[in-house]
């Protein structure tokens, strides 16, 4: 099983691993407490429980790996606590409880309120549950963290604001967004997946075809909802509902939010042009 292959690798002496089997075997809330608080007692587990919760994420396990992130962020006085509470939250946000992880992300913030990735997590799950107002006034939050930093949280973060942007019709505010920020991780691969998007959105449609190009080897599915949209606004409906297909089969979380702008641009995802909006013509 993958908890005890990482239990193996992140505590090979077994330092924390009976106690963390107890925690993940527990049939009743008394003995998950009893497991809990045992795992605080343990001088150092706390670090233990956070790699192994992160190692669980990454083999995609995100309900064991959110229960030991969930007592890794109760550790006393640990370095990695910050970053503990993002594997919390990105645990809820991967099984679908988005209401879950929107709050975790709130309460990681409280105390770690400088955090490109929690306000990454916030702004997503706000945007997937359509607060749209909300996830914009979670951008203006995380704003002025963004154009200096250079790390990968932080253009996580800058991806999903401007997703968040695009979503609550405002195109343009994302590209300024995008403007700001001075990292090169601004204009890596997967960014331009969203920049395409907010200039397709913008009417430009050459330069969205550009950023697409450039976007193609990042693997992010967005991409496929810019070439859909993109393809639409051109009159190629085939291309369009292709891409729209192709995004699914990739399980892009997106996809309600491709099917508005297929039906605004006058194409539904299965079904034809519709005949009012005619084939439209490319810019």
């Amino acid at each position: 099983m993958r908890h005890r292959e990482a239990l193996r690798t992140w505590d090979p002496d077994g330092y924390v691993r009976a106690w963390a089997l107890r925690l993940l075997q527990a049939t009743s809330a008394e003995e998950r407490a009893r497991a809990t608080a045992r795992l605080l007692e343990l001088g150092g587990a706390g670090i233990s429980l956070y790699n192994i919760s992160a190692a669980l994420l990454l083999a995609g396990d995100s309900a064991t790996g959110g229960a030991l992130a969930a007592v890794a962020v109760r550790a006393p006085h640990a370095s990695f606590i910050r970053q503990a509470w993002a594997n919390l939250g990105i645990s809820h946000e991967r099984r679908g409880d988005l209401a879950t992880a929107a709050l975790v992300a709130r309460q990681g913030l409280l105390r770690y309120p400088a955090d490109p990735n929690l306000y990454a997590i916030l702004v997503d799950a706000l945007r997937r549950t359509g607060r749209h107002a909300d996830a914009v006034a979670a951008v203006a939050r995380a704003r002025p963290l963004l154009p200096d930093d250079d790390s990968r949280e932080a253009e996580a973060c800058l991806f999903d604001c401007v997703q968040a942007l695009i979503q609550a019709g405002q195109p343009g505010e994302a590209m300024a967004l995008v403007d700001e920020a001075r990292s090169p991780r601004a204009r890596s691969p997967r960014l331009h997946a969203a920049i395409a998007l907010a200039k397709v959105h913008l009417g430009r449609l050459a330069q969205a075809r550009t950023s697409l190009a450039r976007a193609e080897d990042s693997g992010e599915p967005a991409r496929l909802h810019a070439r859909a949209l993109l393809c639409a606004r051109e009159g190629d409906s085939d291309g369009a509902r292709a891409a729209a297909r192709e995004a699914k089969a990739a399980g892009y979380t997106e996809l309600g939010a491709l099917e508005r702008d297929l039906a605004t641009a006058g194409l539904s995802a299965a079904g034809t042009r519709s005949r009012a909006r005619g084939r439209g013509r490319s810019r």
